[in-house]
């Protein structure tokens, strides 16, 4: 029985949306119904404490950190919008965006080799640019936060699928 489930999801993610598309993809339904029978199964407080992490404002957090971070953000992001995390990251010391044009919040979901491909390059300290463009990701091409570059991606398997 996932059809309130599914009624959920679908009122977070709307048809016509880049996350709404991801959403219905069945591989993806599926760890999201799984993600929510989770949250759910622990009761008022799994979900409580489960939306106040997703909700909570972390810019203290991040004003108080001495490290450099990097923000990696969608720019079909249609809950947090790509002009406010601009915003957050020009107001933060050490702060850094990197765009990613044609995504939206979903991404990790979406194209979970892109998403580990720039943390693994971030992490291993080569460049990677602040707005990427990829041919195969169906990107629109536009450029935000700064010179667009390509970026190669490598082949992974879904973290989220694999023993789910």
């Amino acid at each position: 029985a996932s059809n309130g489930i599914d009624a959920f999801i679908d009122a977070l993610y709307p048809a016509g949306t880049v996350d709404g598309a991801v959403s219905r993809r069945p591989e993806i339904r599926d760890i999201m119904r799984k993600a929510y029978r989770e949250t759910t199964r622990q009761g008022h407080r799994g979900f409580e404490t489960e939306m106040w992490h997703a909700v909570r404002d972390w810019t203290g957090m991040l004003h108080a950190s001495p490290v450099e971070f990097t923000l990696l953000h969608g720019t079909r992001d249609q809950v947090v919008k790509i002009e406010d995390v601009e915003a957050l990251c020009a107001r933060l010391a050490g702060g850094r965006l990197i765009a990613v044009p044609g995504k939206g919040q979903l991404m990790l979901h979406d194209d979970p080799a892109l998403v580990f491909g720039i943390i693994q390059a971030i992490a291993q300290g080569q460049p990677v640019p602040e707005t990427i463009t990829i041919s195969d990701a169906g990107c629109d091409g536009s450029s935000r936060a700064g010179p667009a570059g390509n970026f190669k991606k490598p082949e992974i398997a879904h973290p989220l699928q694999a023993g789910a």
